[in-house]
C-alpha cells in the first residue's frame, strides 16, 4: 500500500509511522520514505513528521538536507510545520547563509497570524541583533498581525529594547493596548514598557483604567497594573472602587489579593468594609495559599481579642499543619491562652508532622516547653492574679501598641509580680522605653538581691547599675 497509494494521501505517514515504530531501522522503510519525500506535495500536513523521523535516525544526511531545503522554498508559507524543519537544519549548521535568506523571505510571505512567526524572527535577531532588513519586518508584522497574537508583545519588547521611546512603536503600542483582548496575558508589559517611559502620560492612565474595568478578575497582571496607578495616585476614588469590586470578584486563590487588599488597608486603617472581605477570603482562600498568614494578622494586630478572628485562625491551623507560616498564627494564639488544650494539641501535632529544622519550629517548641514548665513551678511562686499575663503585654509591645498604656499597665505589674518568670522580661521592655524613676531602679536592686541567677540578671543588672 506505501507503494502504491498516492503520495497526497492523508494517512500515507500514520501507515509508514506504525510499521517504523515495530521495526526502526528497517532499510526498506527508510527507501519508503525518502521517495515519499521526494514526490509528496509540498502542502501535505505530515511531511515534515517522516522527514524528521529520518533526519533523527542520521543527522547531517546530505540527502536529507538537500530535500528539506527544496521542500522549505516550495511549501505554502502557512505550513504548521515550516519552523520544525528549519530549526533542524539551523541547529545542525547555525550561522547558514542560505538557511538565512529562506527564513527571511518566509517572514515576509507568512501570514501574520501564523504561530511561528515570532520563533523564526527572534532566532535571526538574536544572530544579528538590530538587523534593518529585520526591524522593517518587524514593524510590518506588529502593524498586521491579530491583537490576541500571543507573541505580538514579544516582537513589540525586543524591537522597543533596541530603540527606546521610539515614536513609531509607541503608536503600535497605543493601538495594540487599545484593541487587545483584556485577557491577553502581556497586556501589562507592553503597558508596563510605555509607562515608565511616561509615567504620568494620561492616555496610558485612560488605558489602564480601561482594561482595569475590562480584564477578568482572574488575571495574574491585574494587581500590576493597580499598583502602579495607586503609587501615582494614591487614595484616587476612581481607582478604590475598582478595587473593592476586584477585591469581590477575584478568585479566593488568586495569588496577588493580598496586595490589593493591603494597599487599601493602609490607606485607611481600620475600615470596616474592607474587614468583612478579609475574614470572607480567610474563610473561602485554599489553605496552603502564601498569603493566608498575612491577612489574618493585619486583622490580628487590630482587633486581637476578636473571637470570630480566633475561630477562623483555629480552623486554618487545622488544616494548614504543612504551610511554611503557620506559627506565625499560632504563636500569637498561643501566647494569648497557654492553657488551651486545642492549641496545645495542634503545637505537638506540627512538632509530630514537621522535621527537625522546619521553619519555626524552634519557636513553637519553646513555646510549648515554657507551658510545661510553668505547670510543674510551684502556685506559690506564681503571682496568683495574672500568670500569663506578660505574654500579650510583651507581645502588644514587640507590635507598636499604644505606649502610654502599656507603659502604665507594665510598671503595675512589675510592681506587683516580682516572683514572675517573665518579671525581667517586662522591666527591661520598660526601662528602655524611658520608665527609669527611683521607683524602678529599687524594683531592679531588689529583684536582682532576690534572684542574682535569674533569667536575663546580667541585663537587669546592666541597667540599674549604670543608672546609678
Amino acid at each position: 500500500w506505501l507503494r502504491s497509494a498516492p503520495p497526497g494521501h492523508g494517512s500515507w505517514q500514520y501507515v509508514w509511522t506504525a510499521l517504523h515504530e515495530a521495526a526502526p531501522g528497517n532499510a526498506q522503510l527508510r527507501d519508503l520514505a525518502f521517495a515519499w519525500l521526494v514526490c509528496a506535495p509540498p502542502d501535505h500536513g505530515s511531511w515534515a513528521f517522516v522527514w524528521l523521523v529520518l533526519d533523527k535516525e542520521t543527522p547531517r544526511d546530505a540527502q536529507l538536507r538537500a530535500l528539506a531545503l527544496d521542500w522549505l522554498e516550495s511549501a505554502p508559507p502557512d505550513h504548521g510545520s515550516w519552523k520544525y524543519v528549519w530549526e533542524a537544519l539551523r541547529n545542525e549548521t547555525p550561522g547558514d547563509a542560505q538557511l538565512r535568506d529562506l527564513a527571511l523571505a518566509w517572514l515576509g510571505s507568512a501570514p501574520p497570524d501564523h504561530g511561528s512567526w515570532a520563533f523564526i524572527w527572534t532566532a535571526l535577531d538574536k544572530a544579528t541583533p538590530g538587523h534593518a532588513k529585520l526591524r522593517e519586518l518587524a514593524l510590518a508584522w506588529l502593524a498586521s498581525a491579530p491583537p490576541d497574537h500571543g507573541s505580538w508583545a514579544f516582537i513589540w519588547l525586543a524591537l522597543d529594547k533596541e530603540t527606546p521611546r521610539d515614536p513609531r512603536l509607541r503608536e503600535l503600542a497605543l493601538d495594540w493596548l487599545r484593541s487587545a483582548p483584556p485577557d491577553h496575558g502581556s497586556w501589562k508589559y507592553v503597558w508596563t514598557a510605555l509607562h515608565e517611559g511616561e509615567p504620568g502620560d494620561a492616555q496610558l492612565r485612560d488605558l489602564a483604567l480601561a482594561w482595569l474595568k475590562s480584564a477578568p478578575p482572574d488575571h495574574g497582571s491585574w494587581a500590576f497594573i493597580w499598583l502602579a496607578l495607586d503609587i501615582q495616585t494614591p487614595r484616587d476614588a476612581q481607582l478604590r472602587e475598582l478595587a473593592f469590586a476586584w477585591l469581590r470578584s477575584a478568585p479566593p486563590d488568586h495569588g496577588s489579593w493580598k496586595y490589593i487588599w493591603e494597599a487599601l488597608s493602609n490607606e485607611t486603617p481600620g475600615d470596616a468594609q474592607l474587614r468583612d472581605l478579609a475574614l470572607r477570603w480567610l474563610a473561602s482562600a485554599p489553605p496552603d495559599h502564601g498569603s493566608w498568614q498575612y491577612v489574618w494578622t493585619t486583622l490580628d494586630k487590630a482587633t486581637p481579642e476578636d473571637p470570630q478572628l480566633r475561630e477562623v485562625g483555629l480552623r486554618w491551623l487545622h488544616v494548614a499543619i504543612q504551610h511554611r507560616s503557620w506559627s506565625f498564627v499560632w504563636i500569637p494564639l498561643w501566647n494569648r491562652t497557654p492553657f488551651d488544650e486545642e492549641l496545645a494539641e495542634l503545637g505537638n501535632r506540627f512538632l509530630q508532622e514537621t522535621p527537625e529544622g522546619y521553619f519555626r519550629r524552634s519557636n513553637v517548641k519553646s513555646a510549648l516547653r515554657f507551658r510545661h514548665s510553668r505547670e510543674h513551678t510551684p502556685q506559690a511562686a506564681l503571682d496568683s492574679n495574672a500568670s500569663n499575663w506578660p505574654i500579650p503585654w510583651i507581645e502588644d509591645w514587640e507590635n507598636g501598641g499604644n505606649r502610654a498604656r502599656l507603659l502604665s499597665t507594665g510598671l503595675k505589674w512589675v510592681q506587683e509580680s516580682i516572683t514572675h518568670p517573665l518579671w525581667a522580661s517586662v522591666f527591661i521592655r520598660l526601662w528602655e522605653g524611658g520608665e527609669r524613676s527611683d521607683v524602678m531602679r529599687l524594683l531592679g536592686a531588689r529583684w536582682i538581691a532576690a534572684y542574682p541567677n535569674g533569667r536575663r540578671g546580667d541585663d537587669v543588672r546592666k541597667l540599674v547599675m549604670h543608672s546609678s
